[in-house]
């Protein structure tokens, strides 16, 4: 049924999804693109008739996809139980059972969400456990967006959890836009992490920063309407920049990420040409093209809206939503403009 739909998807690089262009950018390690060998496997299947194969030679379908290289979890933090219910959008900040008597060094981590379908994001804060009123605190070390994976990090690089710091998870959950149920489950998607053997420390330490716009208003009828925002670095040397995780909603048509100062002009950390709100990745950058960190760096972010009819979301009755007037905030016909950069500095050298 689909065959045919199949080539000019993978050809075009839609399939499978990796929205963000690195042609004139830093260039991205997790990339996730078929390779000139695979792509010729296609065009060889389509030259061929679109063969079945041998199906005494078929791969069970995968439910979950494998973490590679890292095995299972070595931690598993759980977040109290949240009893969904019916036509519901809201956020909820539940603390969590995590007990650090000790510190722990994550090399890699992710949010694996249980009830997929209605969780829309999931912010992981550190410290005082509490969830801010944005959930965008410096104390924010990982969120959990649509299409987000597993963020592992190079060898010889680990974040900090620290002894007696509590951790809270900022659930956005969203029943109003899947299919009704009889009856809705009570979520408790758990953070994973990876982490370092006990008494062993890292070359590097990882700290995030998030970057981000408030003043956003999107009158209706807007086309290409561009908000920019700007923040300095906090890194200071020996500190290099690795990555950053790019966030808008449902009327985000473009974003783009620049570095200056510091012996950088306009360097392009990332840009999405087609924002895609159902495939938001964290773009790390190859670690030949880490970008070492100095006084006067600034990133410049810009988010471009569009907010017609053609550019609306579906709604829980399959139908586009009706354009509204815009503004900032979390809910998911509100809008962001977001952007946390990863950098890693030597152990011991200082906080940021």
């Amino acid at each position: 049924m689909y065959k045919a739909a199949i080539i000019p998807a993978v050809m075009a690089h839609r399939m499978p999804p990796w929205p963000a262009d690195d042609t004139n950018c830093v260039k991205h390690a997790n990339k996730q693109r078929l390779t000139d060998e695979q792509l010729a496997l296609f065009t060889k299947w389509q030259a061929d008739g679109f063969q079945q194969g041998d199906p005494a030679e078929f791969a069970p379908l995968v439910e979950e996809t494998p973490v590679v290289d890292l095995g299972e979890p070595d931690l598993i933090v759980t977040p109290q139980a949240y009893q969904l219910g019916p036509n519901y959008e809201g956020y909820q900040c539940m603390q969590t059972d995590a007990n650090l008597t000790e510190d722990v060094w994550v090399r890699a981590l992710d949010v694996q969400p249980q009830h997929a379908e209605y969780v829309h994001h999931a912010i992981v804060n550190v410290g005082g456990g509490n969830c801010d009123a944005l959930g965008i605190s410096a104390e924010n070390i990982y969120s959990y967006r649509p299409g987000s994976r597993t963020v592992k990090f190079e060898d010889g690089d680990a974040l900090l959890l620290k002894a007696g710091q509590r951790i809270a998870i900022q659930f956005h959950f969203n029943t109003r836009g899947a299919k009704p149920a009889d009856s809705y489950p009570k979520d408790q998607s758990p953070l994973r992490l990876w982490t370092l053997p006990k008494g062993e420390t890292p070359m590097r330490q990882i700290h995030r920063q998030p970057v981000h716009a408030l003043n956003i208003t999107i009158p209706v009828g807007a086309k290409d309407q561009s908000v920019r925002t700007s923040a300095s670095i906090e890194a200071r040397a020996p500190a290099e920049i690795i990555g950053i995780s790019p966030h808008m909603h449902l009327l985000g048509q473009r974003f783009k990420s620049t570095l200056s100062g510091g012996g950088q002009n306009g360097t392009c950390l990332a840009e999405i040409p087609d924002w895609e709100e159902g495939w938001q990745i964290d773009y790390l950058f190859k670690p030949s093209e880490y970008i070492k960190a100095a006084a006067g760096m600034s990133v410049a972010q810009e988010c471009v809206y569009s907010n017609g009819p053609e550019d609306q979301g579906i709604g829980p009755d399959g139908k586009k939503y009706t354009p509204q007037l815009t503004t900032f905030g979390e809910d998911t016909r509100q809008e962001m403009c977001l952007g946390y950069i990863w950098y890693r500095q030597p152990y011991g050298a200082g906080a940021r």
